[in-house]
């Protein structure tokens, strides 16, 4: 016959885990409490969508290539490893200003923008 009392190690493990728990939500809550996130993809062979965003200091923008071709996406001096099919990349803008973006490799792409305010 299975014993079915508790084990007297029981009530700390259940504190361990709340506290495990705990301890992961306040770290995701500061993590996301210290900048904000935007998303650019890349679609339709050739096309960044949105093609303008407007975000706030300190935001860090993701590129993510969903269409069937590689992709070098350069922004303020930044560019990107490989975008294969399903990759990204990330940038954060701490500075107001007007930055173009582009793929190094297709220069028949409409070039984009994000403008930090």
């Amino acid at each position: 016959m299975r014993n079915t009392r508790p084990s007297p190690r029981a009530p700390l493990r259940r504190q361990g885990l709340a506290l495990a728990v705990g301890l992961a939500t306040i770290a995701g809550t500061a993590g996301a409490a210290s900048g904000k996130t935007a998303e650019v993809e890349i679609v339709d062979f050739m096309r960044f969508d949105p093609l303008v965003i407007e975000v706030e200091p300190g935001t860090t923008v993701t590129w993510t290539n969903y269409d069937g071709s590689n992709h070098f996406v350069n922004v303020d001096g930044a560019t990107s490893p490989r975008l294969k099919m399903e990759s990204s990349w990330s940038h954060t803008f701490n500075e107001p200003g007007t930055y173009t973006f582009k793929c190094n490799i297709h220069h028949k792409m409409k070039e984009g923008t994000v403008i930090v305010k």
